[in-house]
């Protein structure tokens, strides 16, 4: 188990929902990150911020969820889910620079309304408990992280491409596998 493993806090301030993510930002927290997404805006939530003043990195796939929310909010993305489309915007609040590195190299920064500022935030934050994720689960997320990358944008085909083909086939593997 991490040293430092992956906190997710959420204050839900009327129309805004505030995350703040702590720690690294990795596979291993995509899918409870992914859910948390998902049920918000499922339930109408439209302005979402995600604090990333904790957060000293992100790895592709959490980059991949987060640019798939991004567009599910903007309304330019079929959901993975049953959702409705929003006109929102994903803000990201204080990222660190290896983040916003990331957001650029990858081509995502067009998706999200970054924002740096000395923010108090009101509001209770609560922490996200993190469910049991199968690695069926954790594959087909990382899959699909993977595959919006390189939907996003040409030049990832060529990062990603062998991860992807990778996950696809662990993927069959898991879903014939005996449970």
């Amino acid at each position: 188990m991490a040293a430092n493993p992956t906190k997710l806090l959420v204050s839900r301030m009327e129309a805004l929902v505030c995350i703040k993510i702590q720690g690294k930002a990795t596979c291993a927290s995509s899918v409870d990150f992914k859910r948390l997404l998902s049920e918000l805006i499922n339930h109408g939530t439209t302005k979402i911020i995600i604090d990333l003043a904790d957060c000293p990195l992100m790895d592709s796939t959490f980059l991949g969820v987060m640019a798939g929310a991004g567009l599910q909010l903007r309304g330019e993305a079929p959901p993975a889910e049953t959702t409705t489309a929003t006109d929102g915007v994903l803000r990201l609040l204080n990222p660190q620079e290896r983040v916003v590195e990331s957001l650029e190299s990858l081509g995502m920064t067009h998706l999200f309304h970054v924002m740096t500022a000395s923010v108090d935030q009101p509001g209770r934050f609560e922490e996200v408990k993190l469910g049991e994720v199968t690695k069926l689960e954790n594959t087909r997320t990382c899959l699909e992280a993977h595959r919006l990358l390189m939907d996003l944008n040409a030049s990832n085909v060529s990062k990603f491409q062998d991860v992807a083909s990778f996950l696809a086939e662990d993927l069959k593997r898991l879903e014939v596998a005996p449970r």
